[in-house]
């Protein structure tokens, strides 16, 4: 066996240095393959840059109001014609809801309450807290404004109906289970107000309790509802936190 291996071993060698020596004859000093082909290197791609004053993870370009808010900077005179020309747009009864709400969010950004358009400002927006049509625009330029005069008008917003929600989960359907939680109201209806409360609180607030705390609880049984009203009045020029529980 060691006689064969010795034997194959040697005429294996015998034929890679005859191989070698035909290759060395004809001039080429080594082997030569193809050489694999170079993986082409992908060039990457400029990353996109979000316009100048937006944020990174925006999707769209920026609108005209948003341009005009970065171009406002802190000038004063910019920033008061911004003040003009967001609440002007609020206030037009013709404007799209979309409309109305995007200046509503912009007046917020720029409204300066210690400025002379400021100043107007909060004394259009005063009403519109208690307008069941207009208050969600009224918060949007105004939760942005720190400050006491702002919270004046929080405090001072006083409901023309039967009651202002402070949060509720409230059907007019009698047999679905309902609850809210509010602030008498001066229980006004028309012509004294220019629109008509649709009374889902009467049975709550009777009789009228202005600035007393509310609440109202209604069962899936269509059991009538049942109220409480404070003993007291809520104070005015100061915040004051409610609760009410049911057992």
């Amino acid at each position: 066996m060691r006689t064969f291996l010795s034997t194959f071993s040697s005429n294996v060698l015998t034929r890679i240095c005859l191989l070698g020596t035909f290759l060395l004859g004809a001039g080429c000093s080594q082997i030569t393959s193809t050489p694999p082909a170079q993986t082409a290197q992908a060039t990457p791609k400029a990353a996109s840059q979000p316009a100048e004053g937006a944020f990174a993870d925006d999707a769209h370009p920026l609108t005209a109001r948003e341009s005009a808010l970065i171009a406002a900077g802190l000038d004063p005179a910019k920033i008061a014609t911004l003040q003009r020309k967001y609440l002007g747009t609020l206030l037009d009864e013709h404007a799209a809801a979309a409309t109305a709400q995007e200046a509503a969010q912009k007046l917020g950004l720029v409204l300066r309450p210690e400025t002379p358009e400021g100043a107007s400002a909060l004394v259009a927006l005063a009403p519109m807290l208690i307008d069941p049509l207009r208050f969600d625009n009224a918060r949007l330029a105004l939760d942005p404004v720190p400050g006491a005069t702002v919270d004046a008008l929080y405090v001072n917003a006083l409901s023309k109906y039967e009651l202002q929600t402070i949060a509720a989960r409230w059907s007019p359907l009698p047999n679905e289970q309902s609850w809210v939680l509010g602030v008498g109201g001066l229980g006004r209806s028309f012509p004294t107000v220019s629109v008509s409360s649709p009374g889902w609180f009467r049975d709550v607030a009777q009789p009228v309790a202005p600035m007393r705390l509310v609440f109202g609880f209604r069962s899936a049984e269509a059991a009538g509802t049942i109220g409480y009203v404070s003993a007291s009045e809520l104070p005015l020029q100061r915040w004051v936190h409610v609760a009410a529980s049911l057992d």
